[in-house]
């Protein structure tokens, strides 16, 4: 996927910066990554990876389903991406299924398994570098973000 990086830091200080539609800070955490890394990204200092584009468009979902904004999620993300492609991104109204709290937890499950995996890995040799740290820190906010939704998920049903 080559994408360009100047329209996609563009696109990034139009959301987070011009309209303040998301806080940096908030979405860095939806998102699993530490804020200094985002802002770099948002700043064009360095490339964003392109296999963190769903974390970002999913952690605007999260973000909008917190406060309760509809539609959730930043469609110019999705759209950026089609750019050029013929295709289009529409929003597509689905009801929550019955089943949907159980496999998100069932999906924080196997988050929770990867943090004790990395921590354990780290334990091992007696020596946890700041790298091995951040992952695991990352991925705890990631397990923070997923059961944040799986809360709101649950009060939804229960009003």
């Amino acid at each position: 996927m080559n994408i360009d990086r100047s329209e996609f830091c563009f696109l990034l200080r139009k959301l987070f910066t011009d309209e303040k539609k998301y806080p940096l800070k908030s979405i860095a955490r939806l998102m699993g990554v530490n804020e200094a890394t985002l802002y770099s990204y948002h700043q064009g200092l360095t490339y964003f990876p392109p296999d963190l584009i769903p974390n970002l468009y999913n952690a605007t979902v999260l973000y909008d389903q917190q406060n309760k904004r509809a539609p959730a999620g930043e469609m110019r993300i999705l759209t950026f991406l089609l750019e050029g492609t013929g295709l289009e991104a529409v929003p597509v109204d689905r009801a929550e299924d019955e089943d949907s709290i159980q496999k998100d937890m069932l999906d924080t499950y196997e988050l929770m398994g990867k943090i004790i995996e990395h921590i354990r890995q780290a334990e091992a040799d007696s020596n946890i570098t700041s790298g091995e740290a951040d992952d695991v820190s990352s991925l705890i906010a990631k397990a923070q973000a997923e059961l944040e939704g799986i809360r709101a998920k649950f009060r939804k049903r229960c009003e």
